[in-house]
C-alpha cells in the first residue's frame, strides 16, 4: 500500500519527492524503494532493515513472522539494482540493534545509490532523531536539506 501511495503521489507531483522515515517508517520507506518509484531521494532514520531479527523478540507475538515473511519483508536482503540519493541516521543512543541495522543497510545500499550519507547523530536517540529532520544547523537537517537541492 506504501508503494502505491509513493507511485499516487510522484504521478500527481509537481516537483520531486522525496520520502522519510523513522523506526517502522523506515522500513517502509525502505520497502517502498524496493519497486524503483520515481523519487528524488529518501531519509531513513533509525530503520528496521532485517525483520528476521524480530522473529525473536516480544514483537514477534503481535507480528507473526516466519522465517519466509521475515525474508520477505526485509528491505536489506532485497534492495534493487539502483537506488535514489539516500540520508541514512542513527542516534548514538540507540540500542546495538538499531546502530547493527543501520551499519548492515548502509554497506549493502552503498553501491546501489549515486549518493549516500550516513551518519550517527550525537546525543540522539531512537525517538528525539526526527526531531532534526528539517532543523537546519543540525547533521541531519543540513544533510536532508542538501538532498532536497540536488
Amino acid at each position: 500500500m506504501v508503494r502505491e501511495g509513493v507511485r499516487w503521489l510522484a504521478s500527481r507531483a509537481r516537483g520531486p519527492v522525496h520520502l522519510s522515515g523513522s523506526s517502522a517508517g523506515a522500513h517502509l520507506v525502505a520497502m517502498a524503494l524496493l519497486d524503483g518509484p520515481p523519487v528524488a531521494g529518501a531519509a531513513l532514520l533509525s530503520g528496521v532493515y532485517e525483520l528476521g531479527e524480530l522473529r525473536h523478540t516480544y514483537v514477534n507475538a503481535a507480528l507473526g513472522l516466519d522465517a519466509a515473511a521475515a525474508a520477505r519483508n526485509s528491505p536489506v536482503r532485497r534492495l534493487p539494482e539502483r537506488l535514489p540519493p539516500l540520508v541514512v541516521a542513527v542516534g548514538d543512543n540507540e540500542t546495538a540493534a538499531f546502530t547493527r541495522q543501520h551499519h548492515d543497510f548502509v554497506t549493502a545500499a552503498r553501491p546501489r545509490t549515486p549518493e549516500l550519507v550516513s551518519f550517527v547523530a550525537r546525543g540522539r536517540n531512537h525517538f528525539d532523531l526526527p526531531l532534526d529532520l528539517g532543523r537546519r544547523g543540525t547533521p541531519l537537517g543540513d544533510a536532508v536539506l542538501a538532498l532536497m537541492r540536488r
